[in-house]
């Protein structure tokens, strides 16, 4: 990174870094099965804590782009030059290299994303794991209050912290996600008019919460599969 705060061709893609930390997570990390008009990029929200005896919780939240066909992605990819490109800041005249994983970040926001779409959460200790009901609500409100404050009439720019839109009442827990090729016994908020969020809680204790816009439904398939290990930096 310059001095000036931008960031040049030479700046390493920080998937790198967040490969090495996944490295940490003792289950596996879970996402929407592939399908073509989904794409993990690598693009992930880590969170990790740890006490006197090291690592003692974990969640990874992965984010998706959404393409309209699937020759999308093949399109977009092919759009990207090799190497570093030309980057412009707004306002400024000046022109300066930066990487083609920016470039990449830069271009996909274009496309609608599934922000923090699927989670994995991991606790050591099973008396301080958080339950599934309540895990699934955290999940849902943290996707409303940050992707749909126009919607919910919260204001655009505020310290306040919003009240929570669902409670464990909204919750249905004897709903089947599937998972791979198997129906599994989970949870899932389906009254929301925002969201649909579904949530299994595996033999391990780990859990695996998903928050996915409505009106982008009709385009996926609702199955979950373990995420590829080394995913991540697009190809």
């Amino acid at each position: 990174m310059r001095k000036d705060g931008r960031v040049d061709a030479a700046t390493p893609d920080p998937r790198l870094a967040q490969a090495e930390q996944l490295k940490l997570m003792p289950v596996a990390i879970m996402g929407l099965r592939a399908q073509p008009l989904s794409d993990d990029a690598g693009y992930l929200s880590i969170q990790d804590n740890y006490d006197d005896h090291g690592l003692c919780d974990m969640s990874v939240t992965v984010s998706y782009t959404l393409w309209d066909a699937a020759d999308d992605r093949s399109k977009f990819l092919g759009g990207l030059e090799q190497g570093a490109v030309e980057g412009v800041v707004p306002g400024s005249v000046h022109q300066y290299k930066r990487p083609r994983w920016l470039e990449e970040y830069v271009r996909r926001m274009n496309y609608p994303q599934l922000f923090e779409a699927v989670r994995t959460t991991w606790t050591r200790d099973a008396e301080a794991a958080q339950p599934l009901a309540a895990a699934l609500v955290d999940h849902a409100n943290y996707v409303l209050i940050n992707q749909f404050r126009q919607e919910l009439g919260l204001p655009q720019e505020s310290s306040a912290i919003p009240p929570m839109m669902l409670t464990e009442k909204t919750v249905n827990g004897h709903a089947e996600v599937q998972i791979e090729d198997s129906k599994t016994a989970g949870a899932e908020i389906d009254t929301d008019p925002y969201i649909y969020a579904a949530g299994v809680e595996f033999p391990s204790g780990a859990l695996m919460t998903a928050v996915l816009p409505r009106k982008y439904l009709h385009q996926l398939e609702l199955r979950f599969a373990a995420r590829p290990q080394g995913k991540g930096s697009a190809a």
